[in-house]
């Protein structure tokens, strides 16, 4: 395509422009200063580093025990912190609000907090002095004067563990020494050098009290004066009565009868009177033959009718006489007493004899059979005679010699009658 050649005409424009009023609103930023003043070369602040400022005669000077780390202040010595008021030995107390005053000290090592009572220690001349009020309870002496080592109190002294005194004495005038769980170690003499009024030990085993021989008994002269004695009848070493007498205790002291002697050439024992009140407490076994004047047994007279099983205690009655008439047959049962088998009270190869009297009216009634500690036995009657009916308006007996052959296990001889 060809080129295009043209005129172009622009007519003159005429612009008119009218001002108005114009309002215009500016913000500014807000701006952070910050403004750091280099100390002078001539003032720099003290040393050491990071330690706290004070003013030093017009100069910067530094704390160097006082030390500044973020929020934090630190005294490393406390030589140099001093806050004004409250009396020697007070401590600075908070309530809890951040207010602080002064307070007097419950651990106070010159006083002894007690209520209002408070017991405050001083010393005195090389002496330790306890006093309540102003008034002096007591004095521990140290040195000086007194004897070194010796606490007197006027009150009690005691003790949750130890009371030692390695020379000197405790002493308490008017009340008690107390070890609660400890004990009175005297160096140089034991115990002789603990004094007081009443001295109390809870537990003997605490108590050593040296010299002696074992058995010997602390027998005193009556002024005070203790001595280890041989044990003896009147605490005198010599027995009660006159020679070969058994010794008993007669009122506290060893005594000796005549009528109860013991012959050591012959073994023999002469006793005057002697009373077995209890076979199940007391035994009496006699290895050789035995001679006897007289024997007591102890009879039951028994007011309930025999019937049924009926019990028969040994170590209570060796005879039982019924006082009222049979109502029924029955049967013997044997033992020791309600709560002893006659098993534990026998040894093998010993016996026991027993009566039973039975009162019959008219029908009569008979034995039926033996038990001994519930168990049925069989007995051996002589001339194998055994009970087949009683005996109206007498009285029939049943002897019984019971012999243990084995545990458990007896053999029983019988005989039986009638009375009239």
């Amino acid at each position: 395509m060809s080129a295009i050649n043209a005129n172009i005409v622009v007519e003159p424009i005429n612009l008119n422009v009218t001002d108005t009023s114009i309002t215009q609103t500016i913000t500014v930023d807000p701006i952070s200063l910050s403004v750091f003043t280099a100390a002078p070369a001539s003032n720099p602040p003290g040393t050491p580093n990071a330690s706290l400022q004070y003013n030093n005669g017009n100069v910067f000077g530094g704390l160097a025990n006082a030390t500044v780390s973020g929020n934090t202040l630190t005294f490393t010595n406390l030589a140099e912190l001093k806050i004004n008021g409250g009396v020697s030995g007070y401590q600075l107390t908070t309530d809890g609000a951040g207010v602080l005053s002064w307070a007097q000290s419950t651990s106070d090592p010159t006083k002894i907090i007690n209520g209002t009572s408070n017991v405050e220690i001083a010393t005195v001349d090389g002496n330790v002095d306890f006093t309540v009020g102003g008034a002096n309870v007591g004095r521990m002496s140290t040195t000086g004067a007194a004897a070194p080592g010796v606490l007197a109190v006027n009150g009690n002294i005691t003790a949750i563990n130890d009371i030692e005194t390695s020379g000197g004495n405790i002493v308490a005038d008017t009340g008690n020494i107390v070890a609660t769980a400890g004990q009175f170690v005297g160096d140089a003499g034991g115990l002789s050098n603990v004094t007081a009024t009443d001295l109390n030990a809870t537990s003997t085993s605490n108590v050593a009290i040296g010299g002696g021989v074992n058995g010997y008994v602390m027998q005193t002269d009556g002024a005070g004066s203790l001595t280890w004695v041989a044990q003896g009848g009147a605490g005198t070493g010599n027995p009660g009565g006159s020679n070969t007498n058994i010794q008993f205790n007669d009122a506290g002291l060893f005594g000796g009868d005549t009528s109860f002697t013991f012959d050591k050439t012959t073994d023999l024992v002469t006793v005057a009177n002697l009373s077995v009140s209890n076979t199940t407490t007391q035994n009496l076994l006699v290895s050789n033959t035995t001679t006897i004047q007289q024997a007591q047994e102890k009879v039951d007279l028994n007011a309930t009718p025999a019937t049924g099983t009926i019990t028969f205690d040994l170590l209570d009655q060796a005879i039982v006489l019924q006082t009222a008439d049979a109502t029924g047959d029955f049967t013997l049962n044997f033992r020791g007493n309600a709560t002893t088998t006659l098993d534990s009270i026998m040894s093998i190869g010993q016996s026991m004899t027993s009566t039973y009297i039975n009162k019959n009216g008219s029908p009569a009634f008979t034995l039926l059979g033996v038990q001994i500690d519930g168990t049925a036995q069989t007995i051996e009657y002589y001339n194998d005679v055994s009970p087949i009916a009683g005996t109206a308006n007498k009285k029939d007996y049943f002897t019984f010699n019971i012999i243990k052959t084995a545990s458990a296990t007896f053999t029983v001889l019988g005989t039986t009658g009638s009375l009239v």
